[in-house]
This record gives structure tokens, C-alpha cells and sequence, in this order.
């Protein structure tokens, strides 16, 4: 019989199999890191980017690289939520998804808070 044993991230628990004391780290992972894609928004499809930090912050950057809409997020079960608001304006929107991970891909809705649609919808890879 194999030695499986749980690991909890703070994406994805998944059964690991352990060899020779060492864990298979191919299997897991991180939701935390930079993602982008793009949204798609009435015919409009723009090229979106974000960073999911470890402690569950929301960012996103301008080209500068200057910080331009800070928010959370709480990922469990596959399943992402949010919210975000633009420095510049002040609007505050929400987010709800799902990760997929036979793709690798979050597939979200967005709206202006709380409602989490009527702004468009993400398709973003982790880069």
C-alpha cells in the first residue's frame, strides 16, 4: 500500500504521495503569484494582470509598475472571491471564480460591488 498523505496549501489540499520521505512537490499548487489574461466585457476584450499575494491581498499594477487597485481574496475548495477597489476613481468591485485545474486557469466573474457580474469575466493563467 502507498504512503498518501494530505498537505493543506493555502490553495489546494490534494493527496500527496510520499517517496522516500520526500514529497512529490510537482503535485502541488500555489494559487499565490502573478496571473493574466483577458476579460471579456460587451465585445470588448481587454488584457487584464494581477498578483494573489500568500496573505490573500488582491494587486494590480499599472505599466509603470505602480500600485493601482488593491483589494483581498479568499481561495478554498477551488473556488476564489473577492474584492478590489481603483486608487485612482475609488470604485470597489467584486470577483467570484473557480479555478480550474485540469487547465490551469481561473475562470471569474466580475461586477461593481457587491455584485459579483455585469462587469465581464476573467480568463488568467498563472505567468
Amino acid at each position: 500500500m502507498q504512503n498518501l498523505k494530505t498537505i493543506q496549501t493555502n490553495v489546494i489540499t490534494r493527496p500527496v504521495k510520499v517517496i522516500g520521505g520526500a514529497i512529490n512537490s510537482a503535485l502541488i499548487f500555489s494559487i499565490s503569484g502573478a496571473w493574466a489574461g483577458t476579460q471579456t466585457n460587451n465585445g470588448y476584450i481587454p488584457n487584464i494582470g494581477f498578483e494573489l499575494t500568500d496573505n490573500g491581498e488582491y494587486l494590480i499594477k499599472d505599466n509603470n509598475g505602480l500600485l493601482a487597485a488593491k483589494g483581498t481574496y479568499t481561495f478554498s475548495n477551488n473556488s476564489i472571491n473577492g474584492t478590489y477597489k481603483l486608487l485612482s476613481s475609488g470604485e470597489t468591485y467584486s470577483f467570484t471564480g473557480t479555478f480550474d485545474p485540469v487547465t490551469q486557469k481561473l475562470n471569474c466573474t466580475l461586477g461593481i460591488s457587491p455584485s459579483t457580474t455585469g462587469q465581464g469575466i476573467w480568463v488568467v493563467t498563472k505567468k
